[in-house]
């Protein structure tokens, strides 16, 4: 029902209109996905994807729908916790954010879950606990989550992009590739090549 357009360049006359042409396009795809006669949902981390999702979703319909922050469920894990960032965001929105914290699971559900619904092993730790959000959606009688997963994969996650590239054999793009990101990190191309 749709596909990607890789042939049409848009070209704006300065960054002030790009940015103006993309909020226009995320507040459109946000208005096309409110038509429900459930609650709404969204999954709210401290990444810039789901904080502009949520942006255009607050900006539309105020406070009528249910945040939710999956957080560590340890103490172990506390490095990848966002809340010091969705605090914020939330406070400053009037939003009353749902925290999880995954201690409704333990580690080996959660595993068991993601491998029976997922059929392959984790990647990283985004996809634990997932069934704890869509309970709590359930609970919410929501049937509409907006999420910010792969906004990154789609712009800037460099590694997703190189091996892409790398594994359909477009070898001149990945090496082009390979070379941007070298010089966007300071690196030497054969470092950024082995990494």
């Amino acid at each position: 029902y749709w596909e990607f357009n890789t042939r049409t360049e848009i070209r704006l006359s300065s960054e002030a209109e790009y940015i103006e042409a993309f909020n226009d396009k995320l507040d459109i795809a946000v208005k096309r996905r409110l038509r429900t006669s459930y609650n709404i949902a969204a999954e709210l981390s401290g990444g810039l994807d789901s904080s502009a999702v949520v942006h255009h979703l607050h900006k539309q319909i105020g406070n009528d729908f249910h945040p939710f922050s999956l957080t560590p469920f340890s103490k172990d894990f506390d490095f990848m916790s966002e809340r010091s960032y969705v605090t914020p965001f939330s406070e400053a929105k009037g939003l009353n954010v749902n925290f999880l914290d995954g201690t409704e699971r333990s580690m080996h559900e959660a595993l068991e879950w993601n491998l029976r619904t997922q059929d392959e092993p984790l990647r990283d730790m985004n996809g634990m606990f997932r069934d704890i959000i869509y309970e709590q959606c359930r609970a919410k009688n929501s049937r509409v989550l907006f999420s910010g997963f792969g906004g990154q994969e789609m712009t800037s996650s460099a590694i997703n992009i190189t091996l892409e590239l790398l594994g359909t054999g477009q070898f001149r793009d990945f090496w082009n590739e390979v070379k941007q990101r070298s010089r966007i990190d300071g690196e030497k191309i054969l470092t950024n090549l082995v990494k």
